[in-house]
């Protein structure tokens, strides 16, 4: 199998460990390349790797990887994520992230017919769930398990696309952010969609299947490394309005 590496960065920095276990992974028998690149618009970023991805059918899978993110595993990670996503069936397939900060809020988000304002998942309800998930999963975490239309909204963080079965429908799509404003009770209010809810959201729309997993132990660096191996935060379950 044959993998491209797209690794963003706003810097041409990344996390020590992660260029670690980047090599560390060369041993897990995949052809596996790895690209950078470095821009500060982050879709254009983004879209430049995934463009590297497609126009080369040699690719079986592509793999983003945010330059903030570090798998805690020396070796076998990837070969990890491509089992999970095999066995989920799942086109994309997205390792947890946690938001870097004390919440304990993930940016893996449901939203169905009934909550079209997506609802993040925290690290409490994740530990419910099985190791990888999909959105009936989690819809019965939070009692949504009788509405329609569930989609599961994965991160960009650490993404694996399966390319080997609708690269047609992948050729379509693209990541972007949506911006916007809206008349809110007399006062004009900003309103913001991330690249990762959008992809996810177009997968779906296009037949594909979204899952999540946190088989794949990571940290989210920031201020200090935000773990998604146990239940933690502040915040149990995400009650926020408009975020």
């Amino acid at each position: 199998m044959k993998i491209l590496v797209g690794l963003p960065t706003y810097d041409n920095t990344i996390d020590a460990r992660l260029g670690l276990f980047l090599y560390g992974a060369r041993r897990d028998n995949l052809s596996i390349d790895v690209k950078t690149r470095q821009l500060s618009v982050l879709c254009w970023c983004f879209n430049h790797l995934w463009a590297e991805a497609l126009n080369n059918k040699t690719y079986d899978y592509f793999l983003m990887i945010h330059a903030d993110i570090v798998p805690m595993a020396p070796t076998g990670w990837i070969s990890k994520m491509i089992a999970e996503a095999e066995n989920a069936k799942a086109h994309v397939l997205s390792a947890v992230a946690p938001i870097k900060n004390t919440d304990g809020l993930t940016s893996t988000a449901l939203e169905t017919a009934a909550h079209m304002q997506p609802r993040r998942l925290s690290m409490t309800e994740v530990m419910q769930l099985p190791q990888t998930f999909k959105a009936g999963d989690a819809a019965k975490v939070f009692g949504w398990s009788e509405h329609a239309e569930q989609r599961l909204l994965v991160n960009t963080g650490c993404m694996l696309v399966d390319l080997r079965r609708k690269r047609d429908v992948f050729e379509t799509m693209c990541f972007k952010m949506i911006d916007g404003m809206e008349r809110r009770e007399g006062k004009f209010v900003p309103t913001f969609v991330p690249e990762d809810w959008d992809f996810s959201r177009q997968a779906i729309a296009n037949g594909l299947t979204t899952a999540a997993t946190r088989a794949i132990r990571l940290v989210h660096r920031g201020m200090a490394d935000y773990a998604n191996d146990s239940a933690w935060g502040t915040m149990q379950a995400d009650m926020r309005i408009g975020q």
